[in-house]
């Protein structure tokens, strides 16, 4: 799996997981670089991988060897949506891998029976998204720089459209993820009070077996919050670095 480096591998790694299809979702963070070592995977079907089938286990295995490929002792997990259920998988395959993550509206339910729901919707719809107007229309909101938003235009209208409904119908079920009771990696969990209801409630049922994570509550805002309150964004993950 290609993935972006921005900074010395002399510092601290941090490995930025992305929400499903946007690969430079974070990069108003890339400036994080001059202190820290920053790595972006880029998932099946999207980035410089559009054109791979998308499996949330695949995916999974190649970020784990990803990560232990980069030597470190440690790294620090930041991700959002798709990124924030891998953290949570992550956090329960490779505990000894990670020293503190960030985890920003997961999706970690009890059964697939919503996922399949919305999967089926949005399989409905999957080939108007993939379209270069509905690209352009998400620049509109991304607000990436022209070398983003250019690598954005070339890659988006080349995604699977069989991909766009797996993002929604493979995110992981609460009980293949109960072991991250059982370690004790300091975790920030985020949710906004706009998210999907089975997100919040994977925010709470992550909080009820781990009684120690930190939880930020996002007033008014929806699940976009880290492109459309970037402000907020960046102080959290200020905060949660303690820079």
């Amino acid at each position: 799996m290609y993935f972006a480096e921005y900074g010395s591998r002399g510092n601290p790694t941090v490995v930025l997981l992305h929400p499903a299809g946007l690969v430079d979702a974070y990069v108003d963070l890339y400036d994080l670089s001059e202190d820290y070592h920053l790595v972006i995977p880029h998932m099946y079907g999207s980035g410089r991988e559009v054109s791979k089938c998308y499996n949330y286990n695949e995916i999974e295995a190649e970020i784990i060897k990803i990560i232990k490929g980069l030597n470190r002792e440690k790294v620090i997990l930041i991700g959002h949506s798709l990124g924030a259920c891998l953290c949570v998988t992550l956090l329960c395959k490779i505990p000894e891998f990670i020293e503190k993550a960030f985890i920003s509206s997961p999706w970690v339910v009890p059964s697939h029976e919503v996922n399949r729901k919305w999967a089926k919707g949005i399989s409905k719809i999957s080939g108007l998204i993939k379209t270069k107007m509905v690209a352009w229309l998400i620049l509109k909101l991304l607000k990436y720089p022209q070398k983003q938003q250019d690598f954005f235009m070339e890659t988006w209208p080349k995604m699977l459209k069989e991909n766009i409904p797996r993002w929604y119908s493979q995110v992981p079920l609460q009980s293949n993820c109960i072991c991250i009771a059982n370690n004790r990696v300091p975790i920030t969990l985020v949710y906004a009070e706009k998210d999907i209801k089975s997100m919040r409630d994977s925010v709470s049922w992550i909080k009820e077996i781990r009684s120690d994570c930190k939880v930020k509550y996002l007033a008014g805002m929806g699940h976009d919050n880290p492109i459309t309150n970037k402000d907020t964004f960046r102080k959290n993950i200020e905060e949660f670095l303690k820079i």
